[in-house]
Parts: structure tokens; C-alpha cells; sequence
């Protein structure tokens, strides 16, 4: 019987948490760029705690369960990361797809980058869809967003499952001012 329940509990533990998983060769970002298998990936700067990558994290073999301790460090800032793979998951049931990138820095350690969160958050650069010079120059600048805005903005992150609870309550209560 005990044979039967490990069994089972590790064939569980083997389904994707996201649903079913794609491997493909090329993905158009929401930032316009087409990224390919190979390509260098510029990054900007972290959002994380001290300047850490929060979506940039480490992968493979040495992986921690202390998320923070799997941030990569502020040093990466303004450096290049080389794409390796690209994974797609989707989610029927829950209706989402999410699109995690398997990148190399120049070690043997490869690192997971959430590749639409980073864009979301200027991780990655461009963060956002590039704009028509000659537009840029007659557009007046962005209102500032309200908090509501933000908590919205990070709402849609966390229905989305590019950042935890725990990074969206943290957001909230800075945010608020909690």
C-alpha cells in the first residue's frame, strides 16, 4: 500500500503546476521583439529587493527554496543573458498562458526569466513596445498613476502568475503605505 501511495504522490508531483508545456523557437514579446533560440537577451535593471532580479531567477540544479536567495544579483544590471530555450505554458482550465524563457549568463548555471513580467517591471530591455520617434517627440508625458492604478497594475500580475502573493501584498502595502 505504501508502494501504491509513493507511486502515486511522486507521479502528481511530476504534472506541471501550469498545465500542459510547450517547447518553441521563437516568441514575440509584448515589448515587439521577436525573440529566437541563441539570441542575447540585454537586461535592465532589477526590481527586486536591492536591486535583484526578481524575475531573472536562478534554475536547474541550483535552485534554492529561499526565493530571494534565487534572485541573480544587481551585478547582472546592463549585462546580457544568451536565450537557450523557450517554454509556453498553458492553462486551459484557468485561462492563462505564461511564457518563461531558459537563459545562460555565462556560467553553468542557467536561470529562469519570466520573460513578460521582467518586460513588465524594465528587467529586460526594451521594456516596452518601441515607439515611432517622430511621435515620441509631439506626446506629452504620462499622467502619474494613482494608487489604484498600481494595485490594479499588480493585480493583473498576480491573476496572471507572474508575481507570488507574497510579492503582491508586499507591493500593496508599499503601495498604501502600510
Amino acid at each position: 500500500m505504501k508502494k501504491i501511495l509513493c507511486v502515486a504522490l511522486i507521479a502528481l508531483a511530476s504534472v506541471p503546476a501550469l498545465g500542459q508545456s510547450n517547447t518553441v523557437t521563437e516568441y514575440t514579446a509584448s515589448n515587439g521583439v521577436t525573440y529566437r533560440i541563441d539570441d542575447n537577451i540585454p537586461l535592465g535593471r532589477g526590481s527586486g529587493p536591492t536591486g535583484k532580479f526578481a524575475h531573472v531567477t536562478v534554475g536547474g540544479w541550483a535552485v534554492s527554496t529561499n526565493a530571494d536567495a534565487n534572485m541573480i544579483g544587481a551585478a547582472y544590471a546592463g549585462t546580457n543573458v544568451k536565450l537557450k530555450r523557450i517554454n509556453v505554458y498553458t492553462n486551459k482550465r484557468r485561462g492563462f498562458t505564461k511564457t518563461t524563457f531558459i537563459v545562460g549568463g555565462g556560467n553553468i548555471t542557467n536561470y529562469n526569466l519570466d520573460i513578460e513580467a521582467a518586460i513588465a517591471v524594465c528587467e529586460v530591455t526594451p521594456c516596452k513596445a518601441p515607439e515611432n520617434a517622430a511621435d515620441s517627440a509631439t506626446k506629452t508625458p504620462a499622467p502619474a498613476s494613482s494608487p489604484a492604478d498600481e494595485l490594479a497594475k499588480y493585480k493583473q500580475l498576480l491573476d496572471s502568475g507572474a508575481i507570488t502573493q507574497e510579492e503582491y501584498d508586499a507591493q500593496k502595502k508599499k503601495i498604501l503605505g502600510l
